[in-house]
């Protein structure tokens, strides 16, 4: 069973050089490409050098990348509640910690993609790569290697600061790690990739619609409001956009 997946010293030297990769591929994709390029980053850095060691090493590739039919469904469910309560944890933290951090090139990187691209594009780029490449190397690989090496609550915190370092940034750190916590939750519980995948894809995309819908709203206008009737819902939806837009929480760096 242990040959199936790595150990601890084997994943440490794939993240590593998957970040070197990433790093060296994104300046040259991305600066030659433009945001066109993030994808070619995806595969050539995040996912294909992992797969061909996958192969060469003969892994269990179902086994390691949790390629299963998700079992115990409702923990999606419960993923989407937990999803809901970091965004508005997150949404709160970056609030605050943009006083305090200097975010000036990150926020202009997401202007600069937004005004380059459709909310198609967007999505694509931005939440269906990431999804499903991301998840692959994050909370399959690493995530199922650490489990066996370690214990469930260890594979969950290292692989979740694994995944929020790799986003070189002090403004999404606090909020990539608690999504990945979730995010590795989900898989344990369901023993899939795919609600993690769905859930990583629903995190990015509703990033890139809270930005499309709000690009100039200022959470410091925000009055209390006594919510009455049919309109408790909307007005959780848009608070949840807000914080979104307000924190720029977009897990992907450019």
């Amino acid at each position: 069973m242990g040959r199936d997946f790595f150990n601890i010293k084997e994943v440490l030297t794939l993240y590593i050089i998957t970040v070197i990769l990433f790093i060296i591929s994104s300046n040259i994709l991305v600066g030659r490409l433009g945001i066109n390029g993030i994808p070619f980053t995806h595969v050539i850095s995040i996912f294909a050098p992992s797969f061909i060691v996958v192969i060469i090493m003969k892994k269990n590739i179902k086994k390691l990348y949790f390629l299963n039919n998700p079992q115990n469904i409702r923990y999606f469910f419960w993923g989407i509640l937990l999803w809901i309560g970091a965004i508005i944890l997150s949404g709160v933290y970056t609030y605050y910690a943009v006083k305090f951090i200097p975010s000036k090139e990150l926020l202009e990187s997401f202007d600069y993609i937004f005004s380059q691209t459709t909310i198609g594009q967007q999505i694509i780029i931005m939440a269906v790569v990431p999804a499903i490449f991301e998840e692959l190397f994050f909370r399959g690989l690493i995530f199922s290697s650490l489990i066996k090496r370690t214990n469930v609550l260890a594979a969950v915190f290292i692989s979740s600061l694994l995944f929020s370092l790799m986003h070189f940034s002090l403004i999404k750190i606090f909020p990539t790690f608690l999504l990945g916590g979730i995010f590795a939750y989900v898989v344990y519980k369901t023993n899939s990739i795919l609600p993690a995948v769905i859930l990583h894809f629903i995190n990015n995309s509703m990033s890139i619609i809270a930005q499309n819908a709000l690009p100039n709203f200022d959470v410091d206008t925000l009055w209390i409001i006594n919510i009455n009737g049919n309109y408790q819902f909307l007005i959780f939806i848009s608070l949840i956009l807000v914080l979104f837009k307000k924190g720029k929480i977009i897990n992907e760096r450019i």
